[in-house]
């Protein structure tokens, strides 16, 4: 539910409270003056001061009560207006759709903090990896294209770093691209892949590692299907097949 986000954002309504109070106070003196001025000016000398008094207390109670209405409208409009910011940042934070100028934004900006990490020694790697995988995902090498049964594969599933077991994608998310490498849409989770501007080979591009061990994935590129626009052309070689 998102209602209860109104409540962390009483300023707006606070200070319009005390900016009505004064500009009804000042509202309420000047049309009680212009009003009475205007009617003392219309009878003349023949009002009594009984007839003033009671012009001038009814010129007042009118006064206030188009204040007190105006107030009332413009409270209920500022009341809508927060409830309407409430639930665009309440759906802002909830949405798990990340577009192209979102990628942008965390490439330039910095990537979330990773739920952990793993570090080892090159050594280490390549003798985990074997030759192959370790260049990909350590050297950001590039595998050929079509040469994974992985990217004609779409059985449910879910896809994990090779390196560190970090899970990285979901197969609901996995489409062809007739690109020759694994396709997806959106990760599997916000921390789970960093972005990085790459300016490598003449190119203007966004590296995906993965978060946990920094291994190269491939790139991702505005060209995917709806609704996020993205496509993650991940490199089969980074990634293992694990059970859903």
């Amino acid at each position: 539910m998102w209602w209860p986000l109104v409540s962390l954002r009483p300023q707006k309504n606070e200070c319009f409270s005390v900016k009505m109070r004064v500009a009804g106070s000042v509202i309420i003196a000047f049309l009680s003056l212009v009003v009475a001025l205007a009617i003392t000016a219309l009878i003349g000398e023949s009002a009594t001061v009984d007839s003033w008094v009671a012009i001038s207390l009814g010129v007042v109670a009118l006064s206030v009560v188009l204040v007190a209405t105006v107030a009332w409208a413009w409270n209920v409009r500022a009341r809508e207006e927060n409830v309407g910011d409430a639930y665009e940042e309440h759906n802002m934070k909830n949405d798990t759709v990340l577009n192209w100028n979102g990628v942008l934004e965390i490439a330039a900006k910095g990537n979330p903090e990773p739920v952990r990490t793993v570090v080892k020694s090159d050594e280490e790697w390549f003798e985990q990896l074997g030759a192959e995988a370790y260049h990909v995902t350590r050297k950001q090498g590039t595998e050929r294209p079509h040469s994974s049964e992985m990217c004609r594969l779409f059985e449910p599933g879910r896809y994990a770093c090779v390196c560190c077991d970090e899970l990285l994608f979901d197969a609901d998310e996995k489409f062809d691209s007739g690109t020759g490498w694994p396709s997806f849409t959106q990760p599997a989770d916000d921390r789970a892949v960093a972005y990085h501007l790459d300016e490598s080979h003449g190119m203007q591009r966004v590296e995906t590692v993965c978060n946990v061990c920094k291994a190269h994935l491939g790139h991702v590129f505005p060209d995917g299907p709806a609704p996020s626009g993205l496509r993650y052309c991940i490199n089969a070689l980074a990634l293992k097949k694990i059970a859903s």
